[in-house]
Formats: structure tokens, C-alpha cells, sequence
């Protein structure tokens, strides 16, 4: 039986059944229901069994109804649509299928308008040689004054590479962004120009080799018994590295600031700079040195010779580990008998 029925052209017709003869496992008959479209002639609509692979392609349906030329080209002059149920069949995609399945297809002829460009696009008029040449009034245009001196400036700054720097705030007075971008290499001087945008007048110190920046107020009244000092790596690839340390008493040395790293964990350093920003305020530079274990020359071991091969008349040979004759009947102080 096949299913989904097919239209009813005369009442006549209960169903559709297909007779299978020499049936195979991986071949499929179908009933196709083809709906032909044409404009100079009256429309077709036929049912046509077709036996093709059990992963049915509209490809080979089309070969069999006769369309393939006219459908596959690479210009087409027809269209179709084919669908089984609510499940359309497109090129290329198999659809797993079994005897007796109604698939329908249409087919139309595309008209010849279809083919010519659009009367919207005809109405363009084209562009084409100028023969008459009309009097024109001539001009001499230096090349470097047209140039426009602000797109020089722009591919420069393009050619720049742009940073984002962290800000810390020093004290509660400087209320600054936590990250400002920077156009080139991050500086003092171009984070207080930045700031200034915002509308922050500041003290900016850097932390070292860090991208990263202190922000005081330039407003703050400064403690003479409490020193601030802006810890730093060189190159500025420890993150954690970067720290700010407030110390009560006298100035912190070279002796005392590596005991201070000792203590958070930088066991080898060494002091490089020892700035005074301000009268409370220092910029201690540091490196930290890391041992690294020298892997040195591997020494393979050499593999030894084997050992000869014992002969064949020795192993055939059995002979006694030890003399029982030879032996005392008692062996030392422990009084041990064979």
C-alpha cells in the first residue's frame, strides 16, 4: 500500500498498490506523483513507479521521470520541488526510504523573462566612451597639498600599539578609573595627561617595569613617622610582584627591603633602585632572581657485552657444588653438621 495516498483523480481509485518482483534489500520502489507544469500546453499530472536505492535521492527520480536535463543543468530551464510527508527532498540529501512511500513532485517551466535582466536594471543607462569632448577649464593641483595632514597623523597613531594600564588609588581623595588606555609605551607623564582628561590632577608613579600605576592626590598631607614604598620587578612579569608596603619608622634600606621580600617569598633578590618619589613616598626596583637547574651532558650508560655461552659439554655435565669429603663433620663454634 502506498502511503501518503495520492490525490484522487477519479473516484474509481480506493488505493495504490505496488507488486515488488524480485525483491532486494537495498532497493526501494516509490510511487511518484508528478504535477508538470507548462505554459504553452496543458498541464500533466501522472503517477509513475520508480525502483531506486534505499537512500532515495530526488537526482535519481528526476532521472527516471525524464527531467534530468532539464532540472540538473547548469542552467536550468525548469524548477521543481519534491517532498515525502511534511519533509522536502533536496539535492545531495538522501531521504531513508522503503516500498511503498508517495512522493510528489512538481516541475515548471521557467519563463523567458525569467533569463533577461530586469527592466529596473535596463533603465540604467551605461556608461560608455564620451566622443565630444566639452569645454572644460583646467586646474594644476599639487599632489602633497591635497594630501590631508590629519590622515598622516592618524596611519601613525594607527601604527602605534595601544595599552591597557591599571590604576591604584593611593588614598580616598583620588577617585581614579581602574584601567585607562594608553597609546604607545605607558609613562608617568602620559597617564597624568590622561587623568587630566578625566578631570584628576594627580601624583602617577609607576610600579617599576609593571604596567601598572600608583594615583595620589595631589591635595594629601603627608605623615613625617609613616613612610609608603612601591615595590617592583624590573621586567614586570610577576604580577604579584607589583605591591605597595607602609612602614613606621626610619628609612627602609637596601638590607631592609630584601629582608621584607625575603619574608613574602623572594628568597634571591637584589636590589636595583631605591627612588624618593615624595617625602613619604619610595620606589624600591627589584630583580628576582630564579635558579634554574643546569641539565649538563647526558652520560648514557653503555650497554655490556654478553657473556660467552657456556659449552655444551659442561652443561651436559652435571658436577657437585662442593666436595662433601673435603668438609669437617663440624663447621666452627655454631656446631653445624652436613
Amino acid at each position: 500500500m502506498v502511503h501518503p495516498k495520492p490525490p484522487r483523480v477519479t473516484s474509481e481509485v480506493a488505493a495504490h498498490v505496488l507488486l515488488v518482483q524480485h525483491e532486494r534489500d537495498d532497493w526501494v520502489t516509490s510511487l511518484v506523483n508528478v504535477y508538470e507544469a507548462r505554459p504553452d500546453r496543458p498541464s500533466l499530472h501522472y503517477n509513475i513507479a520508480v525502483t531506486t536505492h534505499e537512500h532515495i535521492l530526488v537526482d535519481n527520480i528526476l532521472r527516471v521521470v525524464g527531467h534530468e536535463t532539464h532540472c540538473l543543468a547548469p542552467i536550468p530551464s525548469h524548477g521543481l520541488v519534491a517532498w515525502y510527508l511534511q519533509l522536502p527532498l533536496r539535492r545531495g540529501q538522501p531521504l531513508a526510504g522503503r516500498s511503498g512511500y508517495g512522493i510528489s513532485l512538481q516541475i515548471w517551466q521557467f519563463r523567458l523573462a525569467d533569463y533577461l535582466p530586469s527592466a529596473a536594471a535596463s533603465s540604467v543607462p551605461q556608461q560608455g566612451p564620451m566622443l565630444l569632448q566639452p569645454k572644460t577649464q583646467k586646474r594644476i593641483i599639487c599632489l602633497d597639498d591635497a594630501l590631508v595632514e590629519e590622515s598622516e597623523v592618524s596611519q601613525q597613531t594607527d601604527s602605534v600599539p595601544s595599552y591597557a594600564v591599571r590604576l591604584r588609588a593611593g588614598d580616598l581623595h583620588s577617585q581614579v578609573p581602574s584601567i585607562v588606555e594608553i597609546h604607545g609605551e605607558p609613562t608617568e607623564n602620559k597617564i597624568v595627561d590622561e587623568l587630566k582628561h578625566w578631570g584628576h590632577d594627580c601624583f602617577v608613579f609607576q610600579f617599576a617595569g609593571h604596567h601598572e600605576f600608583l594615583c595620589l592626590s595631589r591635595d594629601r598631607i603627608p605623615d613625617d613617622s609613616l613612610q609608603h614604598y612601591i615595590f617592583g620587578t624590573s621586567d614586570g612579569t610577576d604580577p604579584n610582584a607589583a605591591f605597595l608596603h607602609s612602614h613606621q619608622g626610619e628609612v627602609l634600606q637596601e638590607l631592609d627591603c630584601m629582608k621584607l621580600l625575603h619574608s613574602l617569598g623572594y628568597f634571591k633578590t637584589t636590589i636595583q633602585e631605591i627612588t624618593q618619589c615624595l617625602p613619604d613616598v619610595f620606589k624600591v626596583t627589584f630583580v628576582h632572581q630564579v635558579s634554574t637547574l643546569d641539565p649538563g651532558s647526558l652520560n648514557l650508560r653503555q650497554p655490556t657485552p654478553w657473556p660467552d655461552r657456556i659449552s655444551g659439554d659442561l652443561r651436559q655435565q652435571p658436577k657437585p657444588s662442593f666436595c662433601l669429603d673435603e668438609l669437617p663433620d663440624e663447621c666452627g663454634s655454631c656446631r653445624l653438621r652436613l
